[in-house]
């Protein structure tokens, strides 16, 4: 069996199944779509960031927990987990603004946004779960 027969076609189709989950649309559309969604019940993220640049690279992990309305740091301190407890609070898909320089994309059941070297992506619920800062830092959140 000649396996690039084979390996072409899949690579071609799976190609064409991923550049069919993201469409772009404009900020109308986007931001209508942001504000109408279903509340999550979720419990629980963990946010993790990963830094590389010239002196190497650093990861960092917190969790969170979700408890009268926001996402807090689970060791109750006033920590770094509350800052990316703040930064989940605060970044979701229904806050983001219009602005030319941005591009809005449906992706699956979620959305993202790029602008500038910087992307962030969101869940169906509108929840931050990826952002790119466009300098060597990543962001991601997965939510239990």
């Amino acid at each position: 069996m000649n396996l690039r027969k084979v390996f072409i076609p899949a690579v071609a189709v799976a190609a064409l199944l991923l550049g069919g989950c993201s469409q772009k649309v404009d900020y109308a559309a986007f931001h209508e779509k942001a504000l109408n969604v279903e509340a999550h019940s979720y419990k629980t993220a963990v946010f993790k960031v990963e830094s590389k640049n010239d002196n190497g690279s650093s990861n960092a992990s917190y969790n969170l927990t979700y408890a009268s309305g926001l996402w807090q740091a689970d060791d109750g301190l006033i920590s770094a987990g509350t800052a990316y407890a703040t930064i989940l609070n605060t970044n979701t898909a229904a806050s983001v603004d219009e602005d030319d320089k941005t591009t809005y994309y449906f992706v699956g059941d979620g959305f993202k946004v790029e602008r500038e070297g910087v992307s962030a992506t969101y869940e169906k619920h509108g929840l931050l779960t990826g952002l790119n800062d466009g300098n060597g830092t990543t962001y991601s959140v997965s939510f239990k």
